[in-house]
């Protein structure tokens, strides 16, 4: 520390990791190593002589993050002697996340081009609860996951998928399920027309079941509800636009999956108005 004043003052913040505490040379040879800041190991092997559990879920989860093995590895996103942020983070999580996600060129451990993230974030004022929070961890697993996009919970990866609950445990997770499972409702949603829950026609369809996605991005959009401007469709990804427009009491859709429709949720059974044009068609 006679020369480490940097040293110092990162083991004086208020998380201290407990092995820069104890000895210097836990981590480092003082005289020389193949590692930078001489390193007794690479800093992936080194972390997880002790972290084995964390080791344990990047190794063996079929969902990668690479931001484990690439660059610094661990120390991507934790410093090893100390930090004002919780786990020993460099950053705020949200900061930290963004650091990486705010680029066009980042893709994902199969090489899969990711949105920018920062960009969509300054573009669209309505945000999703748990990203108005700024808690990417609320779905996102940080090490590694069995989920698509390192999700910590099941969402359907596709366009179309079979209802079924189990595939919607992330979102379950705080919607109500009977939303998507009651073809009558007036108080589960106001996406309805009259008493025909409109959330429930859409994703009970056998194989052509529309998932969140078709309607909804789920990080933050122009529209309230995250109700998105345009969907990605098809094997390259083309945008199909929604064209959803709000009215006092419903909306409607034109042009995309289906002729342009329209609800009315103050409508009733025994309502004597007629439905919108192009309503009656297949559910």
């Amino acid at each position: 520390m006679g020369c480490h004043d940097d040293y110092r003052q990162m083991t004086a913040r208020k998380y201290a990791h407990f092995p820069a505490q104890q000895s210097c040379v836990t981590c480092h040879n003082p005289h020389d190593s193949k590692q930078p800041k001489l390193l007794l190991e690479d800093t992936g092997t080194l972390c997880a002589n002790c972290h084995q559990d964390i080791q344990k879920i990047a190794l063996e989860s079929p969902v990668k993050h690479d931001a484990l093995t690439q660059g610094s590895k661990c120390a991507n996103c934790h410093n090893p002697h100390g930090s004002d942020v919780e786990h020993l983070l460099v950053q705020l999580p949200m900061q930290l996340c963004l650091k990486c996600h705010s680029k066009d060129d980042i893709v994902d451990h199969d090489g899969k081009k990711l949105i920018n993230m920062g960009k969509l974030l300054a573009e669209n004022p309505h945000q999703h609860a748990p990203v108005a929070s700024q808690d990417c961890s609320a779905c996102h697993m940080p090490h590694g996951g069995n989920n698509f996009r390192l999700l910590t919970h099941a969402y359907p990866a596709m366009f179309y998928s079979p209802y079924d609950a189990e595939n919607y445990a992330l979102c379950f997770g705080c919607h109500e399920e009977k939303a998507f499972t009651e073809p009558q409702t007036e108080q589960l949603t106001q996406f309805r027309d009259g008493k025909k829950n409109l959330h429930y026609v859409h994703v009970n369809r056998g194989n052509a079941g529309r998932t969140c996605r078709a309607c909804h991005e789920v990080h933050a959009t122009v529209q309230e509800h995250q109700i998105r401007d345009a969907v990605p469709f098809g094997s390259k990804g083309w945008m199909l636009k929604i064209n959803y427009s709000k009215t006092e009491t419903g909306g409607s859709c034109a042009k995309t999956c289906h002729a342009t429709r329209s609800y009315n949720n103050s409508r009733t059974k025994t309502s004597t108005s007629k439905p919108e044009v192009g309503h009656e068609a297949k559910p």
